[in-house]
């Protein structure tokens, strides 16, 4: 009898980025709260059936849209198929080892991460300029520099940099990706 249980690991074995894990752990937690602890997998359906209890995969998805964040309102779309896409590694892991006979969330579409087109805006470098004179946090005229002039992500490549990383001479700077590692 296999069922949801709170287990940190389980679903984060081998994974070292410290985001990847976070993802799956909230995706656990979803999976939880909606489901509950002690749940059967085996009685997860992908639909409706005789077999289910009207607390499927698609309901999960909805509940995810309108309720699935731990203060009680909805996720953003991207969010939802995240953590749909999560589930459904998770069900695949299952049913690999043979714990499940079925995938609830195979056949779920729009589980690909579509891109947020209107969070997305190209920025003047006139504005930029701006920005970096109207600071006067080096560091942060740095950031703002380096992201706009050099393309690269804030967060997970400037965020990482130490001067070992410039080489002056030969006038290249080493970036470490680790979303694309």
């Amino acid at each position: 009898r296999l069922a949801l249980r709170r287990k940190r690991g389980l679903a984060t074995d081998g994974m070292r980025k410290p985001s990847t894990v976070r993802n799956c752990e909230r995706a656990t937690d979803c999976m939880l709260r909606f489901w509950g602890e002690g749940r059967e997998l085996r009685t997860i359906a992908a639909e409706i059936d005789d077999q289910s209890d009207g607390r499927t995969a698609q309901d999960f998805r909805r509940w995810l849209r309108t309720s699935g964040h731990a203060k009680g309102r909805g996720l953003a779309d991207s969010t939802v198929s995240r953590r749909c896409r999560r589930a459904n590694e998770f069900f695949e892991m299952a049913v690999d080892r043979r714990w499940i006979d079925s995938n609830p969330f195979r056949d779920m579409e729009g589980l690909r991460e579509r891109a947020q087109s209107h969070r997305k805006a190209f920025v003047p470098a006139e504005d930029v300029e701006a920005a970096i004179e109207a600071t006067y946090d080096l560091e942060l005229r740095f950031f703002m520099a380096f992201a706009r002039y050099a393309a690269v992500r804030g967060q997970s490549e400037i965020r990482d940099l130490t001067i070992r990383d410039f080489n002056f001479e030969r006038g290249v700077v080493t970036i470490r990706t680790p979303k694309t590692e």
